[in-house]
């Protein structure tokens, strides 16, 4: 059984928002007797292509299969085929079993930064060019905090083309354009190179909240974590 309203952004986990191309979810109960991720066997024989099944679970958007990543219980993550559009029925199969259809909004653009959830902060899911991620070093020596001039990775759900045009990222009130914007090596995955602005030199350490946009299509302020709230990347000096 789908819950009615439950398709949503895999990103920012969000109703609506399915973009083609870009990674979405559903919720329901009893969708998989298993919890998993795809591994390597699920691939085999497929070439190129992606599993469309996962121990017996599909989703169909539009009668279109998807691609599936995620199975468990409660949860299917899938991606959103290409050529879906507007108010389009989405159901998962299970063993031959069909759900209830739900409906939901397809839409051509519905960008969302991938979330890294600490102690109830929303960092964004970036990296810097030394490998290092975005975050509060006081939590792991792996994370650091951003300065002006930092060349950073995000990783985000986008539009299907490889090279995107017309991205920007806004971080508190400063928005400059990425450098770079386009699919990453892995399926649904996308990533916006860009640098941070040097005005922060003068403005006061902190998170601050960050957003994307392509072509005048923003994502959202707050996502839907455990703890709603802005993606924020940590800055200092």
């Amino acid at each position: 059984m789908l819950a009615s309203g439950s398709a949503a952004n895999g990103a920012t986990y969000l109703s609506g928002g399915l973009a083609p191309g870009s990674w979405a979810q559903v919720k329901g109960t009893l969708l998989s007797n298993v919890t998993r991720i795809w591994d390597a066997s699920d691939f085999v024989g497929l070439g190129a292509g992606l599993p469309v099944s996962l121990s017996g679970v599909q989703v169909l958007v539009n009668d279109l299969p998807a691609a599936v990543y995620y199975v468990d219980s409660g949860q299917v993550d899938f991606q959103a085929p290409n050529g879906v559009f507007g108010a389009v029925s989405v159901q998962v199969i299970r063993d031959g079993a069909a759900s209830n259809p739900i409906t939901a909004a397809a839409v051509k653009n519905a960008p969302g930064i991938f979330p890294n959830v600490i102690n109830g902060v929303n960092y964004p899911v970036a990296v810097f060019t030394d490998g290092v991620y975005v975050g509060n070093p006081a939590v792991s020596s792996a994370y650091r905090k951003a300065k002006p001039g930092d060349a950073m990775e995000l990783y985000a759900t986008l539009p299907a083309p490889k090279g995107i045009p017309g991205v920007t990222v806004t971080i508190g009130s400063i928005t400059v354009a990425a450098d770079f914007a386009g699919h990453t090596q892995y399926a649904g995955e996308f990533q916006i190179n860009f640098t941070v602005p040097a005005q922060f030199a003068s403005l006061v350490a902190g998170n601050y909240p960050i957003t994307i946009a392509v072509n005048g299509v923003s994502s959202p302020s707050t996502i839907d974590t455990p703890q709603p709230g802005p993606i924020v990347p940590p800055i200092q000096h």
